[in-house]
């Protein structure tokens, strides 16, 4: 596998087009988005990113959702 040398955010875009590249993090383990605060961890596939773009992308809570009144 070839080391990863950037990361592109996948909700913000340039003027030019293309994705923001991400800054990467000490380490070069993690990568964050400067603008929305995305986070990306390459190497740890169970990493869970908690930006309110990824958290707006999970499905609801079936025990948070209260039973809409009739």
């Amino acid at each position: 596998m070839m080391p990863v040398t950037h990361m592109n955010c996948p909700y913000c875009v340039e003027a030019d087009g293309n994705f923001k590249v991400m800054s990467k993090g000490k380490g070069g383990v993690w990568y964050k988005c400067d603008r929305c605060g995305h986070i990306v961890m390459p190497e740890n596939k169970l990493f869970e990113c908690p930006c309110l773009k990824c958290f707006e992308l999970l499905p609801p809570d079936p025990k948070q959702v209260k039973p809409r009144p009739h």
